[in-house]
């Protein structure tokens, strides 16, 4: 549903709105900083809302207590961005924002998500291998096919996990000379044992700077260069804590290779029926000659170093929005912030597929 078609049905004011945030995984606390700036566009906007910081055991029993017209569902990560937690409102036939099910679902699992990029022509990262933790756990062999890769390093990752969580690398010399054994460090044979994840992918790193492309109302919004100031990684710390992180809003980019990502973004965003928003990243060399993609994340993140609310600030026109907002007096004092999360509000939807 899209707001040019919605025009702003301004009695969703008198719905009663459920946040849902946190998780049971890592990337709880990142969700639960969105959360943070989520409610206070709530409250500027007037809303009638309740909250619940997800346990699994309480949301069936929260949902019937509370009844919710519209599930903002700020959740990253298991559940909210798996799509676990979708798919059980469409059962209880209520609205939710950002996602459904399928694309959900899909979005969050590295290997399909390439499936579908390859199937649409974009470009992906070369030597990929999904390996199982088990087989990662117990001498696991790597082969490189030199033939069809100029990287001299790979990247370890887990198939369906975000924020970079879980992502090491290995120097391919160094693995030669071990016979083609992977071998883990203490800590990432920690990580790999005690987490949940069942899948890991293996894959030729790609040189160049990380660069994300952002769809906002299923429009094109923008893209932002990302530079970590201390690692040579968008890790989970360069993301989530201020000033670890440069970030170049509408950089300066070949027109040709811009209007190629911009295209595969919508694609992929397309593709995989994506609702509303959704955020691309990829990996583009210093000559700006090539890029592949990463990943295409149908939860981004809302919190003060977030990428997409950065994009929409930025380049987001919400002349629309503003000449359909019915109380002018409190529409001057609304940020593009409040503007943004009333906008998926009134977009929420139940998927039908």
């Amino acid at each position: 549903m899209f707001l040019s078609n919605l025009i702003m049905l301004n009695d969703v004011y008198n719905k009663k709105i459920m946040l849902v945030y946190g998780g049971e995984d890592v990337e709880g606390v990142v969700s639960v900083k969105s959360a943070a700036n989520i409610r206070n566009s709530l409250v500027n906007l007037g809303y009638n809302f309740c909250e619940f910081e997800f346990n699994q055991l309480g949301l069936k029993r929260k949902i019937q207590q509370e009844r919710p017209d519209i599930v903002f569902n700020a959740m990253h990560g298991k559940w909210g961005e798996d799509g676990i937690l979708p798919k059980i409102l469409d059962y209880e036939n209520i609205s939710y924002t950002h996602s459904g099910y399928y694309a959900s679902s899909i979005a969050i699992n590295k290997a399909l998500t390439y499936q579908i990029a390859n199937s649409l022509d974009i470009k992906t990262p070369q030597n990929r291998i999904l390996i199982s933790k088990e087989s990662l756990l117990n001498s696991f062999i790597y082969k490189d096919n030199n033939g069809f890769s100029k990287s001299n390093k790979i990247i370890l990752k887990p198939n369906s996990q975000g924020s970079s969580i879980g992502c090491y690398f290995f120097d391919k010399e160094t693995i030669r000379k071990q016979n083609g054994l992977l071998k883990l460090n203490k800590e990432e044979e920690d990580f790999v044992r005690n987490n949940k994840e069942s899948y890991y992918i293996i894959e030729d790193c790609f040189d160049g700077f990380e660069l994300t492309s952002g769809i906002f109302n299923n429009k094109h919004i923008g893209m932002i260069k990302i530079t970590p100031n201390a690692d040579d990684f968008y890790n989970y710390n360069a993301k989530y804590t201020a000033g670890q992180t440069t970030y170049q809003v509408n950089p300066d980019i070949k027109k040709d290779l811009y209007d190629k990502i911009k295209d595969n973004t919508l694609k992929i965003h397309k593709a995989i029926g994506a609702n509303f928003i959704s955020r691309c990243d990829f990996i583009v060399n210093n000559e700006q000659t090539d890029y592949v993609f990463l990943e295409i994340n149908t939860h981004p993140g809302f919190t003060q170093t977030s990428l997409i609310p950065k994009m929409i600030s930025a380049n987001y026109n919400f002349n629309l929005y503003n000449q359909n907002f019915k109380d002018k007096t409190k529409l001057a004092n609304l940020s593009f912030y409040d503007k943004m999360v009333d906008m998926l509000i009134q977009n929420a939807s139940v998927s039908t597929i």
